[in-house]
């Protein structure tokens, strides 16, 4: 591979990225809103969460599960942790 495809490819992966942070950003904005509008409410809700990683799943049956589990179960314990701090 050419310098300069590699280059282009990585820069779209740092757009990519961006993105991510991005869409991220907005997901825990909602969470604090959540947080807010559960009042005294547990924030922690399993099976919520449960049901967002099974819809998450049956989207890409084909990934590897534990590595999504992974990484959306660090995302929603950072919307947790906002959550909390509310």
């Amino acid at each position: 591979m050419d310098e300069a495809k590699l280059k282009e490819l990585r820069e779209r992966i740092d757009t990519i990225d961006n993105n991510i942070l991005d869409l991220l950003a907005d997901r825990l904005d909602l969470a604090r809103e959540i947080g807010q509008a559960k009042g005294n409410k547990p924030v922690y809700d399993p099976e919520r969460e449960e049901i967002v990683l099974s819809r998450l799943r049956s989207r890409v049956p084909d990934w590897d599960r534990d590595a999504l589990d992974s990484i959306y179960g660090a995302i929603i314990e950072m919307c947790r942790s906002v959550q909390e701090r509310n």
